[in-house]
């Protein structure tokens, strides 16, 4: 009777160490699923905000440069307006020494 006990106790045993042997192996691969999960996510949230930052920086580029570009286009034009009245003005000083 005991070693029929005994028996059962070991059968008991053995299947209770392979259960806790098998749960230990899935809670390994499910934390380590989610470490890689974790560490894919932080991967790509990084290049995510490194291409945000780099847009970001391109746009205030783009913007400083545009606003630049038309500040000095209004010189230009200021400058070709006060060279045309220059033009005109020793056009119509030439056109009198014609005249005369």
């Amino acid at each position: 009777m005991e070693s029929e006990q005994i028996r059962i106790l070991k059968i008991i045993l053995i299947v209770s160490v392979i259960m806790a042997v098998i749960g230990a192996i899935f809670y390994l691969i499910y934390s380590f699923s989610l470490f890689w999960q974790r560490f894919a996510f932080g991967i790509t949230i990084t290049l995510l905000s490194i291409i945000l930052v780099l847009a970001l920086a391109t746009i205030l580029y783009l913007w400083i440069r545009n606003f630049l570009l038309k500040k000095e286009l209004n010189q230009c034009k200021n400058r070709l307006s006060q060279v045309n009245h220059e033009l005109n003005k020793c056009e119509s000083r030439l056109k009198q020494e014609n005249h005369e």
